[in-house]
């Protein structure tokens, strides 16, 4: 988890933008997946809901304006980061914590439960769709 806050060397606070730090620790470590967070249940092309998409595609679709104002910076981040080497950028729904209203719905307790998916139960996770994710390949990249 990347913070939105970040200090510089006297103390002071600033607001950072997390997914283009996130980006850049990355790139610094040569990743091979990174995992944006959002509030929503993944990221919106067209008004519905990118299981899998690729990197043009996602490009294409930002350049058109398909993808929700909100969504922008973690798609721009995600193109940015396969361009750049990153196999794998998923964008998902982070847990939402209980309000006054109750608890959690069970649908976002479901995907929290496989926010974070191994490479063994990635397949399985997506086939339940409890992971709202976009990916990138690395056969995506090269064509």
């Amino acid at each position: 988890m990347v913070p939105r806050s970040g200090m510089d060397g006297e103390g002071r606070t600033f607001r950072v933008n997390s997914d283009s730090v996130a980006l850049e620790i990355a790139k610094a470590l040569s990743a091979v997946k990174l995992v944006y967070m959002t509030t929503s249940d993944g990221l919106s092309v067209d008004g519905a809901i990118a299981r899998q998409v690729s990197v043009g595609e996602l490009a294409e679709a930002l350049q058109r304006g398909a993808v929700p104002p909100e969504q922008l910076s973690k798609a721009r981040h995600a193109v940015a980061a396969c361009q750049a080497g990153v196999q794998r950028v998923h964008v998902i729904n982070r847990p939402r914590r209980p309000t006054a209203a109750g608890p959690r719905s069970s649908r976002t307790r479901a995907s929290a439960r496989s926010s974070t998916p191994t490479n063994t139960s990635r397949s399985a996770a997506a086939r339940r769709g409890d992971v709202r994710a976009i990916e990138q390949t690395a056969s995506v990249l090269g064509g």
